[in-house]
């Protein structure tokens, strides 16, 4: 049914999600659509989205500067 309906409509697993529960009445979690869909290798994980993002501390240049914006 997931295989079916990827073909079918070739859209990422959270609107599949719906379109199951639409068609077959079948509710999955989009979590486990698209681990099945990358177990057939019919999706690839993001390579940008698996490196480790760098740590970055927000600060202003001087610590009252928001109170004194007039």
């Amino acid at each position: 049914m997931i295989k079916d309906s990827y073909e079918k409509y070739r859209t990422c697993a959270e609107y599949l999600e719906d379109i199951i529960q639409k068609e077959y009445g079948m509710e999955i979690s989009h979590n486990k659509i698209q681990n099945y869909i990358r177990r057939l290798d019919m999706a690839s994980e993001t390579k940008k989205k698996q490196e480790k993002r760098k740590w970055v501390r927000w600060e202003r240049n001087h610590s009252m500067s928001l109170w004194h914006l007039e």
